[in-house]
């Protein structure tokens, strides 16, 4: 398990956050917010890399807490 702070640009979309990134192997990525994160980061990242790798339908306006429930990450 690694944890990331990061800030940059990802398809686009400027993003300043940080994340602990599991590593997998055919499972997607599993991010999760800490105390020192922005949700709407959190959410709008998720997204975008679920978009990028097929794995999870947009969603969107949502707390990370209902999006990690339905999602079971």
């Amino acid at each position: 398990m690694f944890f990331f702070e990061f800030k940059g640009n990802f398809d686009g979309l400027e993003i300043t956050g940080c994340f602990v990134l599991y590593i997998f192997t055919r499972c997607p990525l599993s991010l999760q917010p800490t105390s020192r994160c922005n949700s709407k980061i959190f959410i709008e990242y998720i997204v975008t890399r679920e978009r990028a790798v097929g794995n999870l339908s947009a969603i969107e306006g949502q707390t990370a807490d209902t999006l990690n429930s339905q999602t079971g990450l």
